[in-house]
């Protein structure tokens, strides 16, 4: 008789800088990054084909801004 499989159904990690895989975005991340920092560019207009990671990037600079809630989409960055 074999042994019982486990079946992992914890929830994802949230998403943050530390977590993205950069891959050929590296770019984008240290715009964003610097944004949220206050430094470099105010606004940065993210885009790509679907599974890209635009909203990853997002959720992590909400949450490194200090953002509760993962899904405002516009972040109020230092001046």
């Amino acid at each position: 008789m074999t042994g019982q499989l486990i079946l992992e159904l914890s929830p994802p990690a949230p998403p943050t800088f530390e977590n993205f895989v950069a891959g050929a975005n590296g770019a984008a991340v240290a715009a964003v990054r610097a944004a949220v920092r206050g430094e470099g560019e105010r606004a940065i207009y993210l885009w790509g084909d679907a599974g890209c990671g635009r909203s990853h990037l997002v959720a992590a600079a909400a949450r490194s801004a200090g953002y509760d809630t993962p899904n405002r989409f516009r972040i109020r960055l230092p001046a």
